[in-house]
């Protein structure tokens, strides 16, 4: 089964079907676009999610993918998921939560892949660990309460997702700015032997 997933700034939904488009529902989801109801379908951004892939990965795999999305350590996993660490490797080892706490594995892991977050496209662990805004509350806190507000985290951790996409884009941009300059990103030969270089060069201090 593929859910379809649209959105724009102000929010989403789940049709029940992928074709299916209620112009009165994005109405009221996508108050941004226009001011009636007749919604032009692509005026917002459409993406097909595999609702199955989840529930057929291991619940170990499930777990790292969580773990890894997050930029978590265990400790912290462990908080999320309202565990104790040695239940976190239970699971790693194969062994099999209740059915409520592997529903919240899945509903973390669905929250994350409807924001395009994954082990290859983490979070940044300072948009997790600290408030996105002064005096908030920093998305770890939202993750392990005990009752999860799909809502609100979503939202959470998409704005997590844009501030750390923010910080590659203009960490490209310096990239390019210096290729184009005429510097080359050192090879890992290269990166080793300044290492080398600075350990040699350091004063370490004595006894």
């Amino acid at each position: 089964m593929i859910a379809a997933w649209y959105w724009d700034a102000s929010g989403g939904f789940i049709p029940e079907t992928p074709d299916s488009w209620n112009s009165q529902v994005a109405f009221l989801v996508f108050p941004r676009i226009t001011s009636s109801p007749r919604i032009d379908r692509r005026a917002v951004v459409r993406f097909d999610i595999p609702t199955q892939y989840i529930s057929t990965l291991s619940v170990a795999d499930q777990v790292r993918e969580l773990q890894m999305a997050l930029s978590l350590n265990k400790s912290e996993l462990a908080r999320v998921l309202r565990v104790s660490r040695p239940t976190i490797y239970d699971w790693l080892d194969d062994g099999q939560p209740n059915d409520d706490n592997l529903s919240r594995i899945q509903t973390l892991l669905r929250l994350l892949r409807e924001s395009r977050v994954s082990p290859a496209k983490p979070l940044f662990p300072r948009f997790v660990r600290s408030p996105l805004d002064p005096g908030g509350r920093p998305l770890l806190d939202a993750l392990g309460e005990e009752t999860i507000d799909e809502a609100n985290l979503r939202s959470t951790i998409r704005r997590a997702k844009a501030l750390g996409d923010a910080i590659d884009s203009r960490r490209e941009e310096r990239e390019a700015g210096l290729r184009a300059a005429g510097f080359e990103e050192p090879d890992a030969e290269q990166r080793k032997a300044n290492l080398a270089t600075n350990v040699a060069l350091t004063e370490w201090p004595r006894e």
